[in-house]
């Protein structure tokens, strides 16, 4: 006989290999060979679960299902197969993942279930719904080993498995009489697809297999007062059935296995050794070789012989290829086991080396397995570092977190930290509060958290987790404020910050705080507060790069609100150009080596630059190439790994391109920037919208020549997108409206410019920004009928802003403006005269100026 290796998955399968995965295989062996005849597909699809290949199965069987060829009897079984991919994958995930797969499974199943009416292979549904949850219940019971075997989880496991006994069994009946009524089916509905007798006998030894494997699991799962004989006089018998088949089937083996481990679990290590010993003879594969084994030295350590079983593993040893994964996991158990033993004796050196031999062996491991290993020695770890009472709690609350249970690991936290503070033990005493709040945190319960961390503050000066957890409360006190922003709780969450800061300059988590009080500055639109603190970190290897592109961002945002208000921007572009150019000056030579957030400071700078009053257009066309230089780099590198550009390199090209447009027409090279733009204007209209709305806001701050050949190119684009209107969502639609009009004004159609203006503002008559454009326009083309209208709209803006403010003093200026050159000189002289009264300062010595100008020239 032959036995293949499995390779399953090393990120959880090893230690549900046992168990579970036979399920799943012995499951899939049986349910290919009944529904399509075990052909190379079908062993393929087999393949990938035996190797974990869960992902590459769900799409197998997807684009199968997705066959418009396919027969009702062939839906049925990828449908089928479907669900145990989604199964096989739940076992090796954890979490919300785990949940999602499981709930995936059981819509198919569902799916299948609510029309088998209507399909073939009845049986084989009914099946695969009762192996489902037969897997799920085996699962919880694994989850009880893996995690302590505490109380709960054992309660919890073995509920699930008796409801799953009940209905396998249920199941067998059922098919019991299937089978003999297949036995009359014709051969016509046989053909159509429908099982016979034999098949669906096949599939009660599959749901006979799954039973015995709950009674033996419910066996394990029994506390030292329950009686095992009724499950055991139920499962015996059903485990000689199944050993009594043919030799090559893998059921045969697995009961083989179940029968080892009933013996064990009843206390019969001799029968336990001498099915072992039967099963070795017949030289089975090495991976089933080692289950035999394993199985035989967890008997061994289950009776106390943990010299007899090292001795075991020690054998296996020494015979060819490698130990499995499971073995390994056991010589750390017995190793451990071994040095609590020799710790009672009294020999302390003894029990070290044994203790580090069974660190080595877990470092020879990974996956489920190795998880496993790695939380034994933590267990025998905590329990010499604390004393076995607080590892005894400390375990119960990671394995009750593990397992979803939140308020027992609370609970259990909660315990472990006041065992630690009673024995004096500070140092745990901490770390399981820190442990405690963190959990809190995740679970929404913010209030209870900073309790927990204030209980933490309070009780030392200089903790291991005082830095950490003073972070932590800062940052749940800046929770607390974002969920309801009322003055205390800024001030609460500031003050800790300021804390923070002060009690650990320079390190990582100080670091960290003055970035979150940089955030809320920003997000209070601080400005220059937010652009000092960023600049303490700026040279920081973590927050820094985040702080740089933060800065430029800030530099963009307040020589825009400077734009609006109508103040000189001056000192602010040269600052701005000076400490970003100096930062991009700091930035490797090579392209290829840039990082996203490297590229975009130098883009923000671009920006700054095409807008600076002096318009150094050929050092702004330097930098956008290297971000272009860039960008291409990481193409060629993209391409070269067979993968595409990320999708933030993407927009950097794009944007890159608008710029270097601008760059282009403001130097006056004026068919360079056209063919740039020609460049980038792709087929996808969505693209070229982008483009062209990119260009409006960019080119206001080139020269008017320039920037009237910038707005024809802008308007033969928005002509192209106005002929594809149909390919252009309502949002869009109205985005290549205002493009435009914008391309109206740049190219100095103010006639059309403000007819466009005026129906965009016919659907938006409150959009300030706009009434304002208008109002410019109409102003600025200066007859009699668009000086009137202006006057309207100015006064229009004027009753939506605040009265004094900035924009308020220009909206009334230009009102008297208009009045003044239609020939109105006593209502503009009244309006400047009241406005003078109950503002003196006008809004500042500029405006109050041209308010003084504008005085003068009406004369008295």
């Amino acid at each position: 006989m032959s036995h293949h290796r499995p390779k399953c998955s090393r990120a959880r399968s090893g230690w549900l290999a046992r168990s579970l995965v036979a399920i799943v295989l012995l499951w899939s062996y049986n349910s290919s060979r009944i529904a399509a005849g075990g052909d190379a597909n079908d062993r393929y699809f087999d393949g990938l679960l035996q190797r974990g290949l869960v992902t590459i199965a769900e799409n197998e069987a997807q684009r199968r299902l997705g066959d418009p060829l396919l027969t009702r009897a062939e839906e049925v079984v990828w449908s089928i197969r479907l669900a145990n991919a989604y199964t096989r994958h739940a076992e090796l995930a954890a979490g919300d993942e785990r949940q999602t797969l499981w709930r995936r499974a059981d819509e198919e199943l569902t799916k299948l279930i609510a029309r088998s009416a209507e399909l073939p292979q009845r049986e084989a549904i009914a099946a695969a719904r009762g192996l489902v949850d037969a897997q799920r219940a085996e699962l919880l019971r694994w989850e009880w080993e893996a995690n302590g075997r505490t109380a709960s989880l054992a309660q919890a496991a073995r509920q699930s498995l008796q409801q799953s006994g009940d209905a396998l069994r249920e199941l067998h009946r059922q098919l019991d009489a299937a089978a003999r009524a297949a036995g009359r089916r014709a051969d016509a509905a046989i053909a159509d697809g429908e099982l016979t007798s034999r098949e669906v006998r096949e599939l009660q030894r599959d749901v006979e297999h799954a039973l015995c494997q709950s009674l033996v699991s419910q066996i394990e799962l029994l506390s030292p007062s329950d009686d095992p004989a009724k499950l055991t006089r139920e499962a015996e018998p059903r485990l000689n059935d199944l050993t009594g088949g043919w030799i090559g089937d893998p059921r045969v083996w697995e009961a083989r296995l179940l029968r080892v481990r009933l013996a064990r679990l009843a206390g019969d290590a001799a029968r336990a050794a001498t099915l072992v010993k039967s099963a070795l003879s017949e030289q089975p594969s090495d991976w089933l070789a080692d289950r035999f084994v394993a199985e035989l030295v967890r008997s061994q350590m289950d009776r106390g012989a943990v010299d007899e079983s090292l001795q075991t593993l020690l054998d296996r040893g020494r015979q060819p290829g490698r130990m499995s994964d499971e073995l390994i996991y056991l010589q750390v158990e017995a190793h451990l086991l071994a040095a609590e033993a020799v710790a009672r004796r009294g020999d302390k050196e003894a029990a070290a080396e044994l203790r580090q031999r069974a660190i080595a062996w877990s470092r020879q491991v990974d996956g489920g397995w190795g998880a496993r290993a790695a939380q034994r020695v933590g267990e025998a770890e905590s329990r010499e570092k604390y004393g076995p009472e607080i590892a005894s709690a400390s375990q119960a609350a990671r394995a009750a977190y593990q397992t979803g249970d939140v308020a027992g690991a609370l609970q259990w936290f909660a315990r472990a930290a006041e065992l630690a503070e009673t024995q004096q033990q500070f140092a745990a005493a901490e770390e399981f509060d820190y442990t405690r709040a963190s959990i809190l945190v995740s679970q929404e319960r913010l209030p209870e958290a900073v309790a927990a961390l204030d209980r933490l503050l309070a009780r030392s000066a200089a903790g291991a987790y005082r830095e950490d957890a003073g972070l932590l409360r800062a940052y749940v006190l800046g929770r607390l404020y974002e969920a309801e922003a009322t003055r205390e709780r800024r001030e609460a969450y500031t003050a800790a910050l300021e804390a923070h800061r002060e009690a650990y300059p320079g390190t990582a988590t100080g670091v960290e705080a003055t970035w979150m009080l940089a955030a809320l500055e920003e997000r209070r639109n601080q400005w220059t507060r937010a652009l000092e603190l960023y600049r303490a970190i700026a040279n920081d290897m973590g927050r820094g790069p985040q702080a740089h592109v933060r800065i430029a961002a800030l530099y963009e945002l307040i020589l825009a609100r400077l734009r609006e208000l109508q103040q000189p921007p001056d000192e602010w572009e040269d600052r701005a150009v000076e400490e970003l150019a100096a930062c991009v000056r700091s930035y490797p030579p090579g392209a290829a080596e840039w990082s996203p957030m490297q590229a975009e400071v130098t883009l923000r700078l671009v920006r700054i630059v095409l807008g600076h009053r002096e318009h150094p257009y050929a050092e702004a066309d330097a930098l956008v190439q290297r971000v272009q230089t860039a960008g291409e780099a990481q193409r060629r590198s993209a391409e070269r790994d067979g993968g595409t550009l990320p999708v933030e390199w993407q927009q950097f090209l794009r944007t890159a391109g608008q710029l270097r447009v601008v760059s282009l027409a403001g130097q006056g090279k004026l068919d360079e920037a056209r063919d740039m733009f020609n460049s980038l204007a792709v087929t996808d209209p969505a693209v070229l919208l982008e483009l062209l709305l990119g260009l409006g806001e960019l080119s206001d701050g080139i020269p008017a020549e320039q920037r009237t050949a910038l707005g024809h190119l802008q308007l033969q684009a928005a002509r192209t997108l106005r002929s594809r209107a149909a390919e252009l969502s309502t949002a869009e639609l109205r985005a290549l409206a205002r493009a435009e009009v914008e391309a109206y004004r740049a190219t100095g159609n103010l006639l059309d410019a403000i007819k466009g203006y005026e129906a965009l503002l016919e659907q938006s008559p409150r959009d300030k920004e706009l009434l304002r454009v208008v109002a410019s326009l109409c102003s600025e083309l200066g007859t009699p009928d668009s000086l009137g209208q202006g006057r309207r709209l100015w006064q229009r803006l004027e009753a939506q802003l605040e009265k004094g403010s900035p924009s308020w003093l220009e909206a009334r200026w230009q009102v008297a403006d208009a009045a003044a050159r239609l020939g109105q000189a006593d209502d503009a002289r009244k309006l400047i005269g009241l406005t003078r009264l109950v503002y003196p300062e006008l809004g500042g010595p500029e405006l109050k100026a041209r308010y003084d100008a504008l005085e003068a020239r009406l004369g008295k």
